[in-house]
């Protein structure tokens, strides 16, 4: 493959990583702002879509990382462990959303 294909290629699935990545954490700031508004309903069902798209999400970056092309590429490399932070920081807010919902359950007596 020629360089400037390779590159293309790398970019193409970086930045496909990178939306998906920004997509989740879209996602998780609208449920978090309809937690902070006190409205719960259906979020125990969105988060569970959440949670499934992070593993998605971290089941892509797996997969691109262990693609030969991606490899060759060490810089690359630390960019997808700052993504894998990223990603770990998505489970996190999806937690803190959960024990928000937890202690809301708690207070109200469910």
């Amino acid at each position: 493959m020629i360089n400037d294909e390779l590159n293309r290629y790398i970019d193409d699935k970086f930045m496909l990583l990178l939306n998906k990545v920004s997509n989740v954490r879209h996602r998780l700031y609208k449920i978090l702002k309809e937690v902070k508004k006190g409205n719960f309903d259906n979020i125990e069902y969105e988060l569970s879509e959440i949670e499934n798209l992070i593993i998605n999400v971290s089941a892509f970056q797996a997969e691109f990382m262990i693609d030969d092309k991606f490899v060759q590429n060490i810089y690359l490399s630390l960019t997808m462990f700052n993504i894998q932070n990223c990603i770990m920081g998505l489970l996190s807010e999806k937690n803190l959303i959960e024990e928000i919902i937890y202690l809301n359950k708690k207070i109200q007596g469910k």
